[in-house]
């Protein structure tokens, strides 16, 4: 029984006790975890260790009746944690200081984590083995409510205080049954797009939206950046936009960069495609670094089909006309590897 170990669960009140011990960081010492499992590499970057695995805590949370959200993962662009939002006592802002944010404290979220394919918890057996990151790291099972980075976020989050090492503390984290942020599948189509994002605005609640945006193959690249453009102003707390379609592609893929049609202003160089109705050409950019100056010879090189699918990036930017319908993006995506993750579509 879960009661008879560590962490008891409440059903009733959708409660988990989780005993831990303080690390002893320094308050000067940046964190980058409340709270991380006894095996954990991270300690060093940890205000408190758990006495128990992540396992053993993410059964006791499934036994006290909280649901599974949908965590962080950036390779499915989905950033933004989505969960029931709980309270914790003792209260993490009593705890480590926000530089940014002291006035204003994050709430937090329980996600559950990451699971494998067989549904276990990521977090029992892979470092840092994170409870309760402050950054979004999709293993953790629970969250600061925010789209946090680690790279951004790394020194925002200090120890409020020094706790001496070894200090019991019991947190408790509660959910009252209903506060959660709450799914919503947002259909962009021909002709309806401005009623979607109306209702889809309309919906939103104090605990936000978990939007799941879908661009139908019969639009066309400009309506699909008039549809980026808008969900861009949107994306917030309270309108999350997260994720995409399998074989569609991530709004942000419709409104990159201008400065990143300069080959030289590129931190990598990406395949290049021109797509017309009838046809696809595809660009190389050769990088030598056996020059003077600390930038290299960019040196563009047409490629055929079965070259372009050997290229090693992970990025693919697309060339082609405002009125090219995204089914043709889309059979594009289908057809070169799926190594290529980060797709942006240019109107020429």
């Amino acid at each position: 029984m879960i009661a008879a170990t560590f962490a008891s669960a409440l059903l009733a009140a959708c409660t988990v006790k989780i005993p831990a011990v303080a690390t002893g960081i320094i308050p000067s010492a940046p964190v980058e975890f409340l709270l991380v499992a006894p095996d954990s590499d991270r300690d060093y970057e940890s205000v408190f260790i758990a006495e128990k695995g992540a396992a053993e805590i993410a059964k006791a949370f499934e036994t006290a009746g909280f649901p599974l959200g949908r965590p962080v993962n950036d390779r499915a662009c989905r950033f933004w944690p989505a969960g029931c939002r709980v309270t914790i006592s003792p209260d993490p802002w009593e705890l480590v200081v926000d530089k940014e944010l002291d006035s204003n404290r994050l709430p937090a979220v329980f996600t559950g984590g990451e699971r494998d394919s067989a549904g276990s918890v990521v977090a029992a057996t892979n470092m840092p083995e994170a409870i309760f990151a402050l950054y979004g790291l999709g293993q953790s099972l629970i969250l600061l409510d925010d789209a946090l980075d680690q790279s951004v976020v790394y020194g925002r989050f200090v120890p409020k205080r020094e706790i001496e090492k070894g200090t019991k503390v019991e947190f408790t984290v509660s959910w009252d049954g209903a506060s959660g942020t709450k799914p919503y599948r947002l259909d962009l189509r021909p002709g309806t797009l401005k009623e979607s994002l109306e209702a889809m605005h309309g919906a939103a609640n104090e605990f936000g939206l978990d939007v799941a945006p879908s661009f139908s193959p019969e639009l066309t690249v400009a309506e699909a950046t008039t549809a980026a453009n808008a969900l861009a102003m949107l994306d917030s707390r309270a309108v999350r936009i997260n994720g995409f379609e399998p074989g569609e592609l991530f709004y942000r893929a419709f409104i990159p960069l201008e400065k990143w049609r300069d080959r030289s202003e590129r931190l990598t160089q990406p395949l290049e495609v021109r797509l017309t109705d009838s046809s696809a050409t595809f660009t190389v950019i050769d990088e030598d670094w056996n020059v003077e100056g600390l930038d290299p010879k960019l040196t563009p090189r047409s490629v055929t089909f079965d070259e372009a699918k050997t290229v090693k990036t992970d990025t693919c930017f697309v060339y082609t006309s405002p009125g090219m319908k995204l089914e043709r993006i889309y059979e594009l995506k289908r057809n070169l590897p799926a190594s290529l993750r980060n797709w942006y579509v240019y109107c020429e």
